[in-house]
């Protein structure tokens, strides 16, 4: 079960049958704006290939971004891809959103979680990781990282 409906469902927003559900609707696998935009005659092979090279060079640049600075396409066209794109593959919480049987400002308290536990992931911060940073700009701060640490 993804984490956001997993976080729903243990703090009784959505029971497991609407948890389900909710994944079923949004498990729809994403189509690349690539392909997207290939199968719409809208970029080339060739162009394609270009972005992706780009992108390899990069790797957080995104596709879209990349094509209309290339000058293969414009923002519109990109734009209109990412619109398609959504509503072929929502998200879990856009399907949510629409769903009646469920309370909008639990969900919403629920979200602010979900947006905690992602930033959590993404960062890898602790407190110590956080401390251990600062120490290197201060040595009391390692001190304390370091007693923390052994702490911990």
């Amino acid at each position: 079960m993804e984490p956001l409906l997993r976080i729903l469902n243990n703090s009784g927003v959505v029971d497991a049958d609407l948890a389900a559900e909710l994944s079923d609707k949004a498990s729809r696998p994403v189509n690349p704006i690539g392909r997207m935009m290939l199968e719409r005659q809208l970029l080339s092979v060739h162009q394609v290939g270009v972005i992706l090279g780009r992108q390899a060079d990069d790797p957080t640049a995104l596709f879209g971004e990349i094509a209309v600075k290339e000058g293969f396409c414009t923002l519109a066209q990109v734009e209109k891809m990412i619109e398609v794109q959504t509503k072929q593959s929502p998200h879990v919480l856009d399907v949510a959103l629409a769903d009646d049987r469920i309370d909008k400002l639990a969900l919403l308290r629920m979200a602010a979680v979900y947006i905690r536990h992602l930033e959590s992931r993404i960062c890898g911060l602790t407190r110590a990781a956080v401390l251990e940073g600062v120490s290197q700009a201060l040595p009391s701060a390692k001190r304390t990282a370091e007693s923390e640490h052994e702490v911990g």
